[in-house]
């Protein structure tokens, strides 16, 4: 009797174990297969997310057709009846489907509004594209020492309304990102210090060049060496809240000597005050002769830059003013949503309009149809670079 007690004891024992070890497998299957759908679904979503944002693109592509039309319709390259229909319709449109619209006429969008793009198999399309041609500003990134840009002055109304610039840069994305808080500015103007010692939290110094001539006019390319192109260096100083914006002017004499370039002020030790940068600066434009229309254009550089800048540049109608003057189709903002199958990816860009036609950029070497004038020495000194190769305060100029 005792011998067949242990051996249904036993028995019992053995099924528990079946079960518990059926219950273990099946809840470790499950979870793989869990696991598996999950990172299955992810990845569908993923490569669905990747195409509604190529067809996002798409969308901004077609808008650039759109706007280099514009534009070649502003400078007079096509001399079309249509371009009035075609300014009118970018300028005043907020409609999802502006493309389509006849007097633009660069998508067909289907019945169910949208224009399908790409792969069929992938059902792409995009579903919405806004074009806003007049921008409050203009804005990029620089990103080394030796970048560049080139910004017409090109403003909605009459180009002689704008008397002024404002142009901030430095925003918190260009700081070290082990140290994301707050921009280390200059308390007073110091003498230039040597490359290495300028830190990687500190705002560059901004080379901020005007070129302007008469609209319509012949270009003498020894103006150039005159009142048509000057230059202002924007240091990075601490500007007290208490005081208003720093302002100045351009300077004719900058590119020569550099003596009275420097433009002080204009920095904060946060990125609130200026709408998220760190520094702004406000600059007068040279008056027109009597009777000239204007046509200026801005080349931006950073020096003792140790990182990307980001820089916004306005179009004031006199310093110290608090509204702006539009740019004309000059970096228009596109705002295009795509979609593949039911995800959507909505993309804001700005762009650069410039087609073949246009004038030509500012060049970055020098232009001159004088005598040039350099000295080469080789120093430890960063004063030495504050004079010439004696350590005097004469400086050599073109004779």
């Amino acid at each position: 009797m005792q011998g067949r007690l242990k051996t249904k004891q036993r028995g019992a024992v053995s099924i528990f174990i079946v079960i518990f070890t059926a219950l273990l497998v099946t809840v470790v299957t499950t979870s793989f297969v869990q696991i598996m759908l999950r990172n299955q679904q992810q990845a569908s979503n993923n490569d669905l997310s990747q195409s509604a944002y190529d067809s996002a693109l798409a969308g901004v592509e077609d808008a650039k057709r759109a706007l280099v039309a514009l534009k070649k319709c502003q400078r007079g390259i096509v001399p079309d009846a249509t371009c009035d229909g075609l300014q009118t319709a970018l300028e005043n449109s907020t409609d999802c489907q502006i493309l389509g619209d006849n007097r633009v006429n660069i998508a067909v969008f289907g019945d169910n509004g949208e224009v399908p793009v790409g792969d069929a198999s992938l059902n792409q399309a995009y579903t919405c594209v806004k074009v806003k041609v007049q921008t409050d500003s203009y804005t990029g990134t620089l990103l080394d020492a030796n970048d560049t840009v080139v910004i017409p002055l090109l403003p909605v109304g009459a180009s002689n309304d704008v008397k002024a610039i404002r142009i901030s840069w430095f925003v918190k994305g260009d700081l070290p990102e082990v140290s994301r808080d707050q921009p280390t500015v200059y308390p007073s103007l110091v003498s230039l210090p040597a490359y290495a010692s300028w830190g990687s939290r500190t705002p560059p110094i901004m080379r901020a060049q005007l070129m302007q001539f008469a609209k319509g006019k012949a270009i003498n390319l020894a103006d150039f060496d005159g009142a048509a192109a000057q230059t202002r260096f924007l240091y990075p100083l601490r500007q007290e809240p208490a005081k208003p914006l720093k302002s100045d002017t351009f300077n004719l004499g900058a590119r020569r000597t550099g003596a009275g370039s420097m433009t002080s002020g204009g920095c904060r030790t946060n990125f609130d005050d200026y709408g998220g940068y760190a520094c702004s600066v406000e600059l007068a434009l040279p008056d027109m002769p009597a009777g000239d229309n204007r046509e200026a254009y801005l080349q931006l550089a950073s020096i003792y830059t140790r990182a990307t800048v980001g820089y916004k540049v306005e179009l004031l109608n006199n310093v110290g003013s608090t509204g702006v003057i539009q740019f004309d189709n000059v970096q228009p903002e596109v705002d295009s949503t795509g979609r593949a199958s039911d995800q959507f990816r909505r993309v804001k860009a700005r762009v650069t309009v410039s087609p073949s036609g246009a004038p030509l950029p500012f060049p970055e070497a020098p232009v001159t149809t004088k005598d040039l004038c350099k000295e080469f020495f080789i120093t430890n000194s960063p004063t030495d670079y504050n004079g010439n190769a004696n350590g005097d305060s004469t400086t050599c100029t073109p004779s």
